[in-house]
């Protein structure tokens, strides 16, 4: 194995961005016609639930603290773990499905030649996982998310491998009923949260505040101050096939921001050829750079009071200490229309 190899990480364990699926539901309503079938089916749930529960403890019983982690400040029951339950269990796999998803949030599955190429974020795998001895089966997905690329063919080997560790590990926990479980139920079991190691759960890098809110300025000035439609064009511009975009740059992660950024901005001087420079990030209701002009901030301010009620309308105005926006200086707009858009009638920005 290689030095310096990218770290990968189980991506159940992670703030990962929304997917997108679709989603297919029908519902059928349970008839019951009289208090006895209603008894029998409680009767019946009970029972069921009930052996779920002695599944659960019954599995808990027989771990042991290197089985464990503090993810946290959560138990996380681990890999090592959940193999040794695989041949009493009589678990089973099927219908495996696998892709990779680079950081442009394209899709490869492993069937594919060039399924390792550009800069890969994701190792992922959809399966049937079930057990003989329980008679259940039912379909999971999980992978590992890495923050790096790869460095040679022995990483694509062993983050496969670890990927796919990842998806059998979630679906053993599903089956055996042994995820969000507490200290409290480890305790019953004689699992000590100070016996378990502890792991430090890694953090995607968030956008540098000023930066956000730099990009945040921009869209506002290229939607005519509107909010919505700033979330909606920011949204649409970070939306791919594989994930759903994100609606304000402060939810974008570092490196997102420095893929997104120059694109706004390029859209940002073709929309205003005749500016040098987009808006600049002000303070928090202050600061200093480029701000909306009095034609853009009073029709900006127009279309939004028509979004608001004439309560919530007054009470900003009153908040940023005026009687008529025309007299919130210009370093304290941007702030203005922001807090009058979260005002929106039936939603809240």
């Amino acid at each position: 194995m290689t030095t310096n190899t990218p770290t990968a990480v189980d991506v159940e364990e992670l703030d990962m961005p929304p997917v997108q699926e679709d989603q297919h539901e029908e519902f059928s309503i349970l008839k019951i016609e009289g208090e006895k079938d209603l008894k029998a089916a409680l009767e019946r749930m009970d029972a069921a639930l009930s052996y779920i529960d002695q599944v659960r403890n019954f599995v808990m019983k027989r771990t042991k603290p290197n089985d464990w982690t503090d993810q946290s400040g959560n138990p996380y029951f681990g890999e090592s773990g959940c193999n040794r339950f695989m041949a009493p269990f009589q678990f089973f796999e099927k219908d495996i499905d696998s892709w990779t998803v680079d950081a442009q949030g394209i899709k490869r599955g492993f069937n594919e030649k060039n399924v390792f190429e550009g800069e890969i974020r994701l190792i992922m795998f959809r399966g049937v996982i079930g057990s003989k001895l329980l008679g259940i089966e039912a379909s999971f997905e999980g992978g590992s998310r890495l923050d790096d690329g790869f460095k040679s063919k022995d990483d694509i080997l062993f983050y496969s491998m670890k990927a796919k560790a990842n998806w059998r590990g979630r679906g053993f926990r599903k089956v055996l009923g042994m995820e969000n479980l507490t200290w409290a139920d480890l305790a019953a079991a004689g699992i000590k949260q100070a016996d378990v190691k502890k792991v430090e759960r890694p953090i995607t890098a968030k956008a540098d505040t000023k930066e956000a809110a730099e990009l945040w300025n921009i869209l506002l000035e290229m939607n005519a101050g509107d909010v919505k439609k700033a979330e909606d064009y920011l949204e649409k511009m970070t939306t791919s096939e594989k994930y759903k975009g994100k609606r304000r740059p402060a939810h974008l992660s570092e490196k997102a921001l420095a893929w997104i950024g120059p694109k706004v901005k390029g859209e940002y001087h073709k929309m205003f050829p005749d500016k040098k420079t987009a808006t600049s990030a002000p303070e928090a209701n202050g600061g200093s750079g480029d701000h909306p002009t009095d034609d853009q901030f009073r029709s900006s301010v127009e279309n939004l009071q028509n979004l608001v009620s004439a309560e919530d309308y007054k009470a900003v105005l009153k908040e940023f200490g005026v009687a008529e926006a025309v007299e919130i200086p210009a370093a304290k707009r941007i702030a203005f229309m922001t807090t009058l858009a979260s005002k929106r009638k039936g939603e809240r920005a």
